[in-house]
């Protein structure tokens, strides 16, 4: 019995050994497991993306998680989406063929620019899931409202020579409208914008279209030679207009200064009438400063009229004849 009471201490403390031998082990191995227990039920959420728990396969909550460090049960999974806008070029940007309202048949090529929509994530989720199945629901979408609307329109309001007449932002803004409107209640899309790529022309209307763009810059350059033609008429009407009120009224001015001429001319001669010798004084006088107004040199007989009256004996000559009045020559 002794012997029994003198090895159960012994065992105790061999015990006691090996567990402060191990201790370390355990240590680590608690600390690898709270590391993988925190990120089974942590993760985080970026602000470029939509994240909701699911737990067999549902959503736990009715919105997307905020961005942050969020924690779960290791049994629920994370769901995820980017929440930036995607382009989409409808069936890789495939030109498709639509019909106008008169009956002309075009190649169109449409873009839009989605996002999950921040307040419909639950939406997308439960109904799309992915972008591959949301840009699928899209296309068709986008096939079916591309018709629909460029059937209102014509093909004059897409190709027109007059950019007055283009009706292509119109035309995107309806689509737009409709597009978004239809995405957001069905799969939570929400559609940024819409654009036309391009636009084509079957090779059967191609030469159609030339000639129609043709004949309407024709009627554009004939209207504008028209109305070139009309003002034309216009300016030389007032100026024709315009000269013969001129004409007659130089005619009347000239008329009253004739007149008055006539009148003072006929003062004059009633003067010369009374005095003949001062009429031919005067004459003389006249013709020697028109004929002598600059610096001018004469050898004349001193008998040449109107000369002769720089003779010093001129004064003491007798008068001449006087010259008949103007009105009586006439």
């Amino acid at each position: 019995m002794i012997s029994a009471l003198i090895r159960a201490p012994a065992n105790r403390d061999s015990s006691m050994k090996k567990a402060t031998r191990h201790w370390p082990s355990l240590v680590v191995a608690a600390f690898v497991l709270l590391v993988v227990a925190t990120a089974l039920m942590t993760f985080r959420v970026h602000h470029t993306e939509h994240a909701v728990i699911l737990r067999f396969g549902e959503p736990m909550t009715n919105r997307a998680l905020a961005p942050g460090l969020h924690m779960k049960w290791p049994f629920e999974s994370v769901w995820r989406i980017d929440n930036r806008i995607r382009c989409f070029d409808g069936d890789e940007a495939a030109l498709e063929e639509v019909f106008t309202a008169d009956e002309k048949n075009l190649l169109i090529s449409v873009y839009i620019g989605w996002r999950v929509a921040d307040d419909q994530v639950i939406t997308f989720l439960n109904t799309v899931q992915n972008t591959d199945r949301a840009e699928e629901h899209l296309a068709a979408l986008l096939r079916s409202y591309k018709n629909g609307v460029l059937g209102q329109y014509r093909l004059e309001d897409l190709i027109n020579a007059d950019p007055a007449h283009v009706r292509i932002a119109e035309i995107e803004a309806k689509m737009l409208e409709m597009i978004r409107r239809e995405a957001a209640a069905l799969f939570g899309i929400d559609v940024a914008f819409l654009g036309i790529r391009q636009i084509g022309f079957p090779e059967a209307i191609t030469d159609a279209v030339f000639e129609r763009m043709k004949a309407e810059r024709e009627t554009v350059a004939q209207a504008i030679l028209t109305a070139g033609e009309s003002e034309a008429m216009r300016i030389r009407a007032e100026s024709d207009s315009e000269r013969e009120i001129l004409l007659a009224t130089a005619e009347g001015d000239a008329t009253r200064i004739r007149a008055e001429g006539d009148a003072e001319a006929a003062k004059n001669y009633a003067v010369f009438q009374r005095n003949p010798e001062l009429a031919v004084f005067l004459r003389k006088l006249d013709s020697l400063r028109r004929t002598l107004s600059e610096k001018t040199t004469l050898i004349l007989d001193t008998d040449t009229v109107p000369y002769d009256l720089l003779d010093e004996d001129a004064l003491a000559r007798p008068p001449e004849p006087s010259p008949q009045p103007a009105a009586e020559a006439r």
